[in-house]
């Protein structure tokens, strides 16, 4: 049931080194990388870096453009994608890559999904010590960071980074449709369904046709065991969205609480053909069937 989306573009990207270097014998990135980076819409800009890594010789310049298309793929909610990238950008290099928080906590947010929890650990701890220093400014940057980092740092071993970040998380004050959202998506993923109903009950007073408030609604209600209730929900949402795997897998988590456990398992593997590698769609939905 993973759902974050965000209004605005927060990508990765080592900077410096798209910039014009100063010193003319300094590699230069080829033209389409410079443009890639310089395109705000989604799509263009995906295909764009995707041009960048087919042109660019330099490993250095290639790595970005994977570590890009990765940040990308998380904006689509696709970490089968991310992790493909994500990978690819340290093969290229054939070694580790560092690059902003933004990269780090999209990440790590990408392997904790499907069971690299130590990798996912340690990007969340780095874009916490961080925020811990006061070195994000920015209160819509913070926000979204400790929308990816929470999960992560839920698996840790010492849960102290886990409740300062869960604190100031839920301190933060929602003003829009995608505060909401997101809020309750996380607080979902934590468990805390009572609070996140709340929260996307504000959501879907906005937006309601969105498919991932849509998506939500469906999987809090199941999980409070309104799975009748919820269905309708996730059809909608599957209607609007019909091969995501996060609304896949919700519908097939309310089907099983419903009951319809055939139903259910057809739908489960339709989450997994477009999610293959996140871990909560391998595993089985307990269901019982109803008479």
């Amino acid at each position: 049931m993973k759902n974050i989306v965000r209004s605005g573009l927060i990508l990765s990207c080592l900077y410096f080194l798209w910039v014009s270097p100063s010193h003319s014998q300094e590699p230069q990135p080829p033209e389409i990388c410079i443009k890639a980076y310089n395109e705000t819409n989604l799509e263009k800009r995906e295909s764009l870096f995707l041009e960048c890594v087919e042109q660019s010789d330099l490993p250095g310049f290639k790595s970005l453009a994977y570590i890009n298309l990765g940040s990308i793929a998380m904006r689509q909610n696709k970490d089968t994608k991310a992790i493909q990238y994500y990978d690819a950008a340290e093969a290229v290099v054939g070694g580790s890559v560092a690059s902003d928080p933004s990269f780090h906590a999209y990440r790590s947010s990408a392997y904790v999904h499907v069971g690299r929890n130590a990798d996912a650990i340690r990007d969340a701890t780095q874009v916490f010590n961080l925020i811990q220093n006061g070195d994000i400014k920015n209160p819509q940057e913070l926000r979204a960071l400790l929308e990816l980092i929470l999960i992560p740092l839920q698996k840790g071993q010492d849960q102290t980074n886990f409740q300062k970040s869960l604190e100031l998380f839920i301190s933060l004050k929602d003003d829009d449709f995608y505060d909401y959202l997101n809020k309750a998506s996380v607080l979902t993923e934590l468990g805390r369904y009572e609070e996140s109903l709340s929260l996307n009950a504000h959501a879907m007073a906005l937006e309601p046709e969105h498919p991932a408030v849509l998506n939500n609604q469906c999987y809090i209600l199941a999980n409070l065991n309104r799975a009748v209730e919820a269905l309708r929900f996730c059809e909608k949402a599957r209607q609007i969205s019909p091969d995501s795997g996060a609304i896949l897998h919700s519908y097939a988590f309310a089907l099983a609480k419903a009951g319809d456990c055939e139903k259910s398992e057809k739908i489960l593997l339709k989450a997994q053909d477009a999610e293959p590698v996140v871990l909560l769609y391998k595993q089985p939905i307990e269901c019982t069937t109803r008479d």
